[in-house]
C-alpha cells in the first residue's frame, strides 16, 4: 500500500501521477487521492450565505494550506472579497515552474471588477519549502496593490505558502 513520504495527506493530493508511482502508489490509490481531492475542492466551496468570512490570516492560511503549499510549481490564487470580507470566488489565476509565476497586475485587477470584489488577497506558493518572499514577490504585490487602489479594490494580504509555514506581505511591512 501507498504511504506518503511527506507526512500528509495535502501533499499526496498535490503530487503528480509520476511523483506518486515512484512512492509505489496503485492506479486505484491513485484514483483515490484525485477523489480526495476533488471532495476536499467541493466541501470548500458553499453558497453564498455560507462563504467563510476571511478576516484574519489563520482563517486564509488554514484555508489554502491544503491546496497550495505542497504544489510542486508555483501557483497563483487570488481570493476575491466582498466588502465584507466574505468570499465571492478563489481562482488559480496561473501555475509557474518551480521558482517563479508570471502574472500581471492588470490581469489581477480586471477580475476582481468582473467578479464584483471589493477587496483581494493574493495567495502563492514556494515549492522550495521556504515561504519568504523574493523581491519579485514584493514588487508585484506593491504594483497589484496601487492599480487596485486607483480602482477601488483594497489588497488585504498576500500569502506565500509553502511546506514549513507561511509568510504575509502585510505582516512583514511591504503592505
Amino acid at each position: 500500500m501507498y504511504r506518503p513520504h511527506a507526512g500528509s495527506i495535502g501533499a499526496a493530493i498535490s503530487w503528480p501521477e509520476p511523483k506518486l508511482r515512484s512512492f509505489g502508489a496503485s492506479d486505484k490509490e491513485i484514483q483515490l487521492l484525485r477523489m480526495v481531492g476533488s471532495a476536499v475542492s467541493l466541501a470548500l466551496r458553499r453558497t453564498p450565505a455560507d462563504r467563510p468570512r476571511l478576516s484574519t490570516l489563520s482563517t486564509v492560511v488554514d484555508y489554502l494550506h491544503a491546496q497550495m503549499a505542497y504544489q510542486q510549481v508555483e501557483e497563483f490564487r487570488v481570493l476575491f472579497l466582498d466588502a465584507h470580507l466574505r468570499l465571492i470566488h478563489d481562482e488559480k489565476m496561473t501555475s509557474g515552474s518551480v521558482t517563479c509565476v508570471n502574472i500581471h497586475p492588470r490581469t489581477v485587477i480586471t477580475r476582481a471588477l468582473e467578479v464584483n470584489a471589493s477587496h483581494i488577497m493574493l495567495a502563492h506558493n514556494h515549492p522550495s519549502g521556504d515561504p519568504t518572499p523574493s523581491h519579485s514577490d514584493i514588487q508585484l504585490t506593491r504594483k497589484i496593490r496601487d492599480v487596485g487602489n486607483v480602482l477601488d479594490v483594497k489588497l488585504i494580504d498576500h500569502i506565500i505558502l509553502a511546506t514549513s509555514g507561511h509568510a504575509s506581505l502585510r505582516a512583514l511591512g511591504h503592505i
